[in-house]
């Protein structure tokens, strides 16, 4: 087992719960929210918002429980 790998994998999950939470205490602006007309916008922007943090604990669990060469 890669010990770097698994805390890498950590280092990720934990980057991703911190990257949501501040966009959801509202500390940090999803990047277009200011150009926002409508409801299909603000839909797209805090989409993207999500996806990222949410590909990156993706990212973190494959590398924690991906199989390992032997």
């Amino acid at each position: 087992m890669n010990p770097q790998r698994i805390l890498m994998g950590w280092t990720c999950i934990a980057l991703a719960f911190i990257a949501i939470a501040l966009v959801a205490t509202g500390l940090v602006e999803p990047p277009g929210l200011r150009d926002v007309r409508g409801g299909a916008d603000l839909l797209a922007v805090f989409g993207s918002a999500v996806l990222v943090p949410l590909a990156l604990f993706a990212f973190g669990l494959w590398l924690i429980k991906a199989p390992r060469k032997q």
